[in-house]
């Protein structure tokens, strides 16, 4: 008895482990939201990389010891703007942070462009607000992802 309860145990928790860990699914097609300019070059991505990408095999990355960051934007359409002013800088901010805190791992980090200096533009494209409701659900109940 107490054996068929640990395996249901064991089994309940190998549940809510796969559920709790499901992976995100990739958009199916991505809205050019003007931040590019020139698109003509991207091409589709395969496996687990972005759906559209660049990739310069020529290029000599070597030559660059120092990074310049430009500030992070926020491009989005006119249908898409119910993310307040305070969501928007924290977002930038948080974005900015993080690749300024990785970059600064391997790099010297520039204030302004120069020889050896890449510069780094990033920005949000298409951000939505979240479901805040949604979302307590499912990280307070895993379970509740599978409904």
């Amino acid at each position: 008895m107490r054996s068929g309860r640990l395996v249901l145990v064991g089994l309940l928790a190998l549940t809510i482990i796969s559920v709790g860990c499901s992976t995100t699914r990739q958009a199916r097609n991505v809205e050019k939201s003007g931040f590019l300019g020139d698109y003509s070059q991207l091409v589709e991505g395969k496996g687990d990389e972005a759906q559209l990408i660049y990739v310069d095999n020529s290029a000599n990355f070597s030559k660059y010891d120092a990074v310049m960051i430009d500030s992070v934007t926020i491009w989005r359409s006119k249908t898409n703007s119910k993310i307040s002013t305070e969501d928007q800088q924290m977002l930038t901010d948080y974005l900015y942070k993080a690749i300024h805190d990785q970059l600064s791992k391997n790099f010297r980090i520039a204030d302004r462009p120069g020889p050896g200096v890449l510069r780094i533009r990033a920005a949000v494209t298409e951000a939505v607000g979240a479901n805040v409701i949604g979302n307590a659900v499912t990280s307070i109940v895993p379970q509740a992802r599978a409904l």
